[in-house]
């Protein structure tokens, strides 16, 4: 029933496809910086903490934000398509990129990332009644992990398909 709810379902949609979208992104950038970049896993791991470093620092001013502002979809859909620059931006790289360009793309996605998820959040939550809180809080929870798990069974598939058998 509480899909029958357009801005629960609404919400509850995007923030399947942000995860599915990009989850795996950090797979793949992980295996490029040990790859092609040349850095250690520990130097990888720590370069890539700028992302969920970002993401945690911005996070809670914008989730108080999204409560100030009146119209409630204009943080999540500026995440989404900041994320979406972010991603671009990891798409291009090459043997070349530099790693201030790589750091600068995890900023990017993170920044992203914190305009959409708490203002998500409160959406989803906002659009219920309270007794439905928990019901709701869990679909989050659902959509958020089936979207990773999307992501990552779409990025074995190309692995699969391109690289071949793990043989």
């Amino acid at each position: 029933r509480l899909f029958r709810n357009r801005v629960f379902s609404g919400s509850c949609l995007a923030t399947f496809m942000n995860y599915a979208a990009s989850y795996s992104i950090s797979f793949f950038v992980a295996l490029y910086l040990q790859s092609i970049g040349g850095l250690t896993s520990t130097e990888a791991g720590i370069l890539m903490l700028v992302q969920p470093a970002v993401q945690a620092v911005l996070t809670p001013y914008f989730g108080r934000k999204s409560d100030e502002i009146g119209d409630k979809r204009i943080l999540p859909t500026a995440g989404l398509l900041v994320s979406a620059v972010g991603l671009f931006q990891i798409f291009l790289f090459d043997v070349d990129t530099a790693m201030w360009e790589v750091a600068l793309a995890l900023v990017v996605v993170g920044f992203g990332f914190s305009l959409f998820s708490a203002p998500n959040t409160s959406v989803i939550m906002g659009s219920v009644d309270p007794k439905e809180t928990s019901e709701a809080s869990a679909m989050v929870a659902v959509m958020r992990q089936t979207g990773m798990m999307v992501s990552m069974g779409i990025a074995m598939l190309f692995i699969s398909v391109i690289m071949g058998s793990a043989d």
